[in-house]
């Protein structure tokens, strides 16, 4: 259950057992003339290298009415380029050396990536770095593509949980690009033209809007002179305007969607907008609080028996994050679910972390993060993630450090902030379609302690 919402947002994990951890080794960084900028983290004990190009080209970008499109060049760029002219030349160069290569957009970014063994680095990004350099986007291969997308839009629509991600980004965004669907609407794809594609590449597909990210056996030196010589003469681009999103702050707002599921689902959130690295990681530390296993879980599914399900995430977009807690009920125990949620946040507000539950939350949220950096793929996402939202990548070392400086007040403080009735946003897979009543829960519930 929720597996769509844990693979949108980032669910952290109830339990981690750990053990000694050093980090010594930093991210390397250059930036080209063009204004291309290049990540890497060498990893001299693996025999792999995977690469990733992350283009400020998401969702969020695209103009009303024409939902979907950035997911749609997403697709046209990996159907080929000049030197390998169609999906299955692409496949086959990066197939004949034992890797793999994929792309995915998502509201921020269009991502294409590649993993290879180091060996065949060379090659592999002769493929990769060509989709960008030179794609073909070839008018006759648009249709096709769009019937392949329909398809994902028909998947997306039959998951429950994705109508409901749907209803809370509706309620939360309102009519602002983070609220429309990354896929897009059928009926918008159908009026996109090979000309609106080549646009949007031609205005987004910029050298300062790329970042080249590579972690696993390579030089960060043997790795800017491979994008240099490929993309080092992309031409600078006018960058597009944009107008960020900035949290209402009118809650509470509740959304219901009117399903006969088998049992009700509900998605409560709370925006915020951190500033610097410290203020993020508070938001992760009351996540992973609620995740533990004295709290939210403790609470609904093992003392009240009210939960099938139930956890908390933390996601970041460049404008705003969203602490978010989530889960799974019988009908009937709904509103005695929300009511013990609002409590658990409640108690939070209102006392004080003890020591023992504050050192052992601290500790899962040390080693969670240890976790997350075992492979090639966890060191380019982590520094993906932060060089997004701060505009570089975050060092483990200092990411730590900010940890260590964290005390129990802080947390008390930013719940004070966060878990209040005016900040509060929810959405209800529920037979009953009264969201005022869900509303009053919310104000009753997070009010003043």
């Amino acid at each position: 259950m929720f597996d769509q919402i844990r693979s949108d947002f980032k669910a952290l994990p109830l339990q981690a057992e750990p053990f000694s951890f050093k980090l010594s080794e930093m991210f390397e960084r250059t930036i080209l003339d063009n204004g291309l900028k290049i990540i890497s983290k060498e990893l001299k004990d693996t025999e792999t290298v995977t690469v990733k190009i992350s283009v400020s080209a998401g969702s969020k970008f695209v103009e009303p009415g024409k939902e979907g499109l950035s997911h749609l060049v997403e697709h046209m760029v990996m159907n080929g380029s000049k030197r390998y002219p169609d999906p299955l030349a692409v496949r086959r160069a990066i197939e004949e050396l034992g890797g793999y290569i994929n792309a995915d957009t998502s509201k921020e970014e269009a991502n294409y990536r590649v993993k290879v063994v180091a060996d065949d680095l060379e090659k592999a990004v002769d493929v990769l770095f060509s989709l960008i350099d030179e794609p073909l986007l070839d008018k006759r291969e648009l249709e096709d593509e769009k019937k392949v997308i329909y398809e994902e839009i028909a998947r997306a629509e039959d998951k429950l949980e994705r109508r409901l991600l749907d209803k809370f980004f509706t309620l939360l965004f309102r009519e602002h690009p983070l609220g429309k669907r990354v896929l897009g609407y059928q009926d918008k794809l159908k009026r996109i033209s090979t000309d609106e594609v080549r646009e949007f590449f031609k205005n987004f597909y910029v050298p300062e809007n790329i970042v080249v990210c590579a972690a696993g056996r390579v030089s960060h030196t043997r790795l800017v002179n491979l994008v240099n010589n490929y993309l080092g003469s992309l031409k600078r681009g006018r960058l597009r305007s944009y107008d960020e999103f900035i949290p209402l702050v009118d809650g509470p707002k509740a959304s219901v969607l009117d399903e006969r599921a088998q049992q009700a689902r509900l998605l409560l959130g709370f925006p915020t907008k951190p500033q610097n690295l410290e203020a993020h990681i508070l938001n992760m530390f009351i996540v992973q609080l609620l995740c533990s296993n004295d709290r939210l879980s403790a609470r609904l599914r093992v003392r009240e028996k009210l939960a099938y399900d139930v956890s908390a995430a933390y996601s970041e977009f460049s404008d705003a994050s969203l602490v978010l807690v989530y889960g799974g009920f019988s009908y009937n125990r709904v509103r005695k679910a929300i009511k013990s949620i609002t409590d658990e946040l409640r108690s939070i507000k209102k006392n004080p972390i003890r020591s023992k539950e504050f050192n052992k939350v601290r500790k899962l949220f040390e080693t969670n993060l240890i976790f997350k950096l075992e492979t090639p793929e966890d060191w380019i996402e982590f520094a993906l993630r932060w060089n997004l939202i701060l505009g570089n990548p975050i060092e483990p070392e200092n990411y730590l450090k900010e940890l260590e400086e964290i005390e129990p007040e802080d947390i008390q403080r930013l719940a004070q902030k966060l878990f209040v009735p005016e900040n509060s946003y929810l959405a209800v897979v529920h037979k009953d379609k009264r969201a005022g009543e869900f509303e009053e829960l919310l104000r009753e519930g997070l009010g003043s302690t």
